[in-house]
């Protein structure tokens, strides 16, 4: 998408927000993201700004968003979820552990 474009759309919705009597300044400007188990509205994430950028980024039009953003690849989120799985099987395993130093406790109590 360029600014033009963005323009045009940005000025179309001005013009339907108008015709449905709503203030455009009423309207809120927000980045979608995608999250896991989302109920209701989207999850979005607001801009705290915007502007053209210059030398490297000459060219580009930024909106930059309220909290950092990032890229998962497809690797990334599986490591993710193996850790995520070798965490539950430690939690379960410490569990286990838990009990069985209890239990010794008490078969040490019981013997004294």
């Amino acid at each position: 998408m360029n600014l033009k474009q963005l323009y045009d759309i940005l000025e179309q919705e001005i013009i339907v927000c108008e015709q449905r009597h709503q203030d455009p300044a009423e309207i809120q400007i927000r980045i979608p993201v995608n999250t896991v188990r989302a109920c209701g509205g989207t999850p979005c994430v607001e801009i705290k700004r915007a502007n053209i950028g210059f030398d490297f980024d000459h060219n580009i039009f930024h909106l930059f968003p309220e909290k950092d953003l990032s890229l998962t690849d497809h690797d990334y989120l599986a490591i993710m979820r193996k850790e995520a799985e070798d965490m539950g099987w430690t939690a379960y395993e410490v569990g286990n552990l838990k009990r069985e130093v209890k239990r010794l406790k008490k078969l040490l109590e019981d013997k004294e």
